[in-house]
């Protein structure tokens, strides 16, 4: 496993994001201040995601 910093195009992770928070303007707000990461399985790696 692998832990990756998102800097850019995080509302590909929106379908995710939006489980913790239903309301999409809200993500927004956060999304372009906050710092994100993902956790990425050995499958993801060995695809080169």
């Amino acid at each position: 496993m692998k832990i990756k910093e998102i800097k850019r195009n995080k509302k590909r992770y929106l379908v995710l994001l939006l489980l913790a928070d239903e309301q999409e303007s809200m993500i927004g707000r956060y999304l372009e201040h906050g710092t994100m990461y993902v956790l990425l399985d050995k499958e993801k790696l060995d695809q080169n995601v």
